[in-house]
């Protein structure tokens, strides 16, 4: 149920008993709402399930300051006259919204003094009464229920208090696990720190050994160039010798013997003609 403190109309003075034989004024201030032309101030029987169940409505008055008390008379000729029913007021905005309501009241024909039963069940403060009641049962549970909230908040302010100082304990022990998972995380982090350092030990000796291998072979090598190199000049130099050596005439002669001429048997040449 909605309070009347968070209601958008607060009713003021509401009575719990009214003479059907006198006319009824209703005073209501509005609560950061505007009233609007349309809006009602209606009469129901308590128990209403719709906004159109009112037995007479007044139209609810526009164009006065919002701090200003509104009111809206009831007239006696149209109040109802049945002293067993039980009425309640209620703001009814244009669009069929409700905005605000009474505490419950009764008709009779004359006023009696102030100590009616519907009184002595009612809570004094206004502002913590429902904005709708389906009838005085009602009352009494929404007492009841509220009487039983403010036991179960004392409950649960102990609780808490109670749970607050588990807590304290929880963290205590909470923090000491901690401590012992973050020194087994850095003893972890530091053996694979190590693990890393020796890991890089070796991969720096295997690679040391391998350009050690290499440097050797490129030495093999030059040594073999260096070999062909010299082997490349002596031949050079036998070739340029063999080539500057002069060729003796029995080493002719016996190049024509082999070729199979006869120097013996070959004509002379003529003489060179003189007298051209």
């Amino acid at each position: 149920m909605v309070s009347n403190k968070e209601s958008a109309v607060i009713f003021c003075d509401i009575e719990e008993m009214y003479s059907f034989n006198e006319d009824l004024v209703c005073t209501f201030i509005p609560n950061h709402y505007t009233p609007q032309d349309g809006d009602r101030v209606a009469m129901f029987k308590l128990g209403w399930k719709s906004v159109k169940d009112y037995i007479l409505f007044e139209w609810a008055p526009t164009g006065l300051p919002e701090t200003m008390e509104h009111k809206v008379i009831f007239d006696r000729y149209d109040l109802p006259q049945n002293v067993s029913e039980i009425y309640q007021i209620c703001y009814i905005s244009s669009e069929n919204v409700l905005h605000g309501a009474t505490i419950p009241f009764q008709f009779q024909s004359e006023i009696p003094q102030r100590n009616s039963s519907i009184k002595n069940i009612l809570n004094s403060s206004y502002n913590d009464a429902p904005l709708i009641l389906s009838s005085c049962q009602d009352i009494l549970k929404s007492r009841r229920i509220k009487r039983e909230i403010e036991n179960l908040e004392k409950d649960a302010l102990s609780m808490r208090m109670s749970k607050s100082f588990s807590c304290e304990n929880s963290e205590s022990k909470l923090g000491g696990f901690e401590f012992q998972k973050n020194k087994s995380i850095e003893n972890f982090i530091n053996s694979l720190g190590i693990s890393k350092e020796r890991n890089h030990q070796r991969v720096h000796a295997k690679c040391e050994r391998q350009i050690a291998e290499l440097k050797h072979q490129i030495e093999l090598l030059r040594r073999k160039v260096a070999m062909q190199q010299n082997e490349i000049n002596t031949y050079k130099s036998e070739k340029e010798a063999v080539g500057q050596k002069p060729v003796s005439r029995k080493h002719t002669t016996t190049c024509f013997k082999e070729i199979g001429y006869d120097l013996g048997e070959l004509d002379p040449i003529p003489p060179f003609p003189l007298n051209l």
